[in-house]
């Protein structure tokens, strides 16, 4: 196997200023963390006594979509920018971390991009899920649903699976077409195969390990705040993987 899966893991914190700018990503997970958890909080308490509590929850659910469209989507969006230039380093050799001064708008910019890409995917297997159940009702046979589900399900599935490499293409080269020029993708992916596979089980390992730990500092007032940057240096692990794959694949 090419990838070096060790320089992977030590990759967040080779970099001599590593500290602060895990610190500075990390933040905006945390921000976002505790904006959603303060609007859940007060809309509960706010929430009409009136409504039931299936009425409550998704009162409050409504608005932190709403809050999470407007504040979370673009406060996300850069750090996802941040990891997908420390992609695009990898694939183009350049060691250590991004810089984070003067590049937020840069990274914003990068991010957001990134969220449009993932959204035209998922927004594109949501239509086929509701054409599935029209035409279920249209044709009034519920057993095409025993079809159609399983096989959305695949799609999704398959989605999922080559979802790395749709990071890789569009950090390359920070090309919004090449993001959706499948048939490359799946030709690069077939090239490595067997090593997309291992490299696919080890970042399952990573955020299986991430979850139990996750949940055990959310549990504790000192942890809580833990989890954000945990979340922002395994995202750099992964895409540091799949972008070490991306440049043998190539």
């Amino acid at each position: 196997m090419k990838v070096d899966i060790k320089r992977a893991i030590a990759y967040p914190f080779k970099d001599p200023d590593s500290t602060k700018k895990i610190v500075i990503g990390g933040a905006f997970f945390l921000i976002m963390y505790i904006i959603d958890f303060a609007v859940g909080f007060i809309l509960g308490a706010a929430a009409p006594k009136s409504l039931t509590a299936q009425e409550t929850k998704m009162f409050v659910q409504g608005i932190q979509g709403v809050v999470n469209i407007f504040i979370g989507i673009p406060l996300s969006a850069i750090p996802l920018g941040y990891i997908i230039q420390s992609s695009h380093n990898e694939i183009h050799d350049n060691p250590g971390l991004p810089e984070w001064d003067s590049m937020f708008y840069d990274y914003f910019i990068k991010g957001l991009k990134y969220i449009a890409i993932n959204g035209i995917y998922t927004t594109c297997i949501a239509i086929l899920a509701v054409i599935a159940v029209i035409s279920t009702g249209l044709a009034q046979n519920k057993n095409l649903l025993f079809v159609f589900i399983p096989l959305i399900i695949i799609i999704f599935l398959l989605y999922s699976f080559i979802s790395p490499f749709i990071t890789s293409f569009y950090a390359d080269n920070f090309s919004f077409k090449e993001a959706f020029n499948l048939k490359a993708i799946f030709s690069s992916i077939s090239n490595v195969f067997s090593d997309y596979l291992i490299v696919t089980l080890v970042t399952i390992a990573l955020w299986l390990i991430w979850l139990p730990i996750n949940v055990i500092l959310i549990c504790t007032c000192i942890g809580a705040v833990v989890p954000a940057f945990l979340t922002f240096i395994i995202y750099l692990i992964t895409v540091n993987l799949y972008a070490q794959l991306y440049k043998e694949s190539k």
